[in-house]
């Protein structure tokens, strides 16, 4: 059965060969020669397959493209057409979204045979709520947000122990996920973990400055951890779900700034 397939590479005589071979074969190809021409065609167009370049403008533009691909086709084939064999070192994961990694120069039969392969079966109905989500990977939230804390001069300078400062982060990140599962009962958590957390920073010297940018760095490890795994994300609800954390966030703000006056 023909399908409709994208080729992205930055080396035109790659990307003839390719469109030549699956053309030849029955298949409506489609190429771009950079990150930003196939974003727009994915955005624009149903593709069944994409062939993609790993390594183009930025070492990651391949796995950038995967992302997008599966955010729009979720059934749909995601080749990776690389000159190098180990992808494992990205820093997202991404692998989990790619259904073949073809070496280059990938033999013909090869890349027929994996872009032919008939798509799987839906199973949205399998993905999670961006509750279940943050709640798997609040180790991994905390520590990324401690990191980038350590690196920050200014909060630094404000003596603190590690287990002091991620004990009620903790609990803000617990209110997040309980206000996305429930957002009509769990404001009231939302603003006991607020207080804590507020009260515990006045007292160790935190600024209200000092406070923003402390939350700023939570949001940016939560959003960092939705990105990385945004292939297994109930799509249905993403964006309430991310409306909730918006608003969990800024409520946060308000009510720690307001503790630490």
């Amino acid at each position: 059965m023909a399908r409709h397939i994208l080729i992205v590479d930055d080396n035109p005589t790659t990307v003839a060969l390719e469109e030549a071979l699956l053309s030849d074969a029955g298949h409506y190809v489609e190429s771009a020669q950079s990150m930003r021409d196939a974003a727009h065609l994915i955005e624009q167009q149903r593709f069944d397959c994409l062939v993609t370049d790993l390594s183009m403008n930025q070492p990651t533009d391949g796995f950038v493209l995967v992302a997008l691909f599966k955010l729009v086709n979720p059934n749909g084939t995601a080749v990776v057409n690389t000159g190098s064999a180990d992808i494992s070192a990205n820093l997202y994961d991404f692998q989990r979204m790619i259904d073949a990694v073809l070496v280059k120069p990938a033999e013909s039969g090869a890349l027929l045979n994996v872009v032919e392969q008939p798509p799987s079966p839906t199973r949205q109905s399998g993905k999670k709520r961006l509750s279940d989500l943050l709640a798997e990977n609040k180790d991994g939230i905390l520590e990324s947000w401690f990191k980038n804390v350590e690196a920050d001069a200014a909060l630094q300078r404000i003596p603190m122990e590690k287990r002091a400062r991620l004990d009620e982060v903790a609990g803000i990140i617990n209110a997040i996920i309980s206000r996305i599962a429930e957002p009509a009962g769990t404001q009231a958590a939302v603003q006991t973990a607020q207080a804590v957390h507020g009260a515990a920073r006045r007292l160790s010297g935190y600024s209200p400055t000092a406070i923003l940018i402390e939350v700023m760095h939570l949001q940016n490890a939560i959003n960092e951890h939705i990105q990385r795994n945004l292939i297994c994300v109930n799509l249905g609800s993403l964006w309430d779900d991310i409306l909730n954390i918006n608003r969990a966030v800024e409520s946060s703000m308000l009510e720690l700034l307001h503790e630490a006056m």
